[in-house]
């Protein structure tokens, strides 16, 4: 005959076949509190699908859906708002939850994502000038940086007077003359980053430049701002909606 001593599957088995019963006992306070001789868990039916997002890679197209009166947002005004998550994420948002506590998003906004500047890496001179001409918008010290980085020979850099914020620099002017000049420490530039159609957030880099010998100048950027481009680029997502003319509110 089997025991159920020492065999805690067993005695786990017969307390699940045994019926649940509610008990009554009183504290020290005189306080009567029930409880049950088996935990009791609420069975919950799986929620109904919700309506997923349609995603759109513009600003434009997420205003023109919400204009077009997009199936479900026919009376957008007071049901929902234009929320500008981050500086890649544009989303409509509803305003009421539904009864299980979900709030709609029928429109998600992302742009195209690209291939980024590589900041803190030294990158050799040709690559540099390549990235920094396709992957920076016109403006703030973008011809400065093109410039200085195409003209650097590899006698370029002179560490000797680096006092790590201004560095040395040869320039070349014409086949043979050389010119002194110094690198600016910190540069303003506009990366691609967010939406295109709302502009791009300028930001601080330092701006680094070293040579090997026998090798080509290699050229660094490093962020330089802490970060507020971001706040910036939200602010300016938020500016580009209102401008827009979606009668709705716009939260950045």
């Amino acid at each position: 005959m089997a025991t159920i001593e020492g065999n805690d599957e067993l005695v786990k088995t017969l307390i699940g076949l045994a019926a649940t019963e509610k008990i009554s006992l009183t504290d020290s306070f005189g306080k009567d509190h029930e409880y049950t001789t088996k935990p009791v868990y609420q069975a919950k039916a799986d929620l109904p699908p919700q309506a997923s997002s349609v995603e759109v890679t513009t600003l434009d197209g997420f205003v023109d859906l919400i204009k077009e009166k997009l199936e479900g947002i026919d009376n957008a005004a007071g049901k929902f708002i234009a929320q500008v998550v981050d500086h890649r994420t544009v989303q409509l948002k509803a305003l009421v939850a539904d009864e299980y506590g979900r709030r709609l998003s029928p429109i998600l906004a992302t742009p195209v994502k690209t291939d980024g500047f590589k900041f803190g890496t030294f990158i050799n001179q040709e690559q540099f000038v390549i990235e920094v001409a396709a992957k920076f918008a016109e403006g703030g010290d973008k011809a400065y940086v093109l410039d200085l980085a195409s003209s650097l020979t590899n006698e370029a850099v002179t560490t000797n007077n680096d006092n790590g914020f201004v560095q040395g620099a040869v320039v070349k002017r014409g086949v043979r003359m050389k010119e002194g000049v110094t690198l600016k420490p910190r540069v303003t530039l506009l990366p691609y980053r967010t939406f295109p159609e709302a502009g791009q957030p300028a930001s601080e880099f330092v701006f680094r430049a070293r040579t090997t010998e026998g090798e080509p100048p290699e050229l660094m950027l490093i962020e330089a701002d802490g970060g507020k481009w971001k706040v910036d680029a939200i602010n300016e997502l938020g500016r580009y909606l209102r401008s827009a003319g979606l009668e709705i509110p716009v939260i950045s």
